[in-house]
């Protein structure tokens, strides 16, 4: 769902999604950003109500529906001999 990391001057709160932190971009100026991260200083907490918005966006992604998978594709067969097994 979601995940914290904690170094010698700042925290991190990692959404686990590259998608989260450019739809919230709005309501998360102000604070360091990656595709993948949020920064903010050690001694101060990130909002509880952006806390939640950063939740609530990544449960909507978890429960959305999903690309049907392909099939992979069958390895060609060689029609050499040179797929025998000795």
């Amino acid at each position: 769902m979601a995940g914290f990391g904690v170094a010698k001057k700042h925290c991190t709160y990692f959404p686990m999604s590259g998608s989260i932190t450019a739809e919230l971009a709005d309501e998360l100026q102000g604070f360091e950003t990656s595709k993948g991260s949020i920064r903010f200083p050690e001694d101060e907490s990130l909002p509880r109500d952006l806390v939640q918005r950063l939740i609530e966006a990544r449960q909507r992604e978890i429960q959305a529906p999903q690309n049907p998978r392909r099939e992979p594709e069958a390895t060609p067969r060689r029609t050499d001999g040179a797929d025998r097994t000795l």
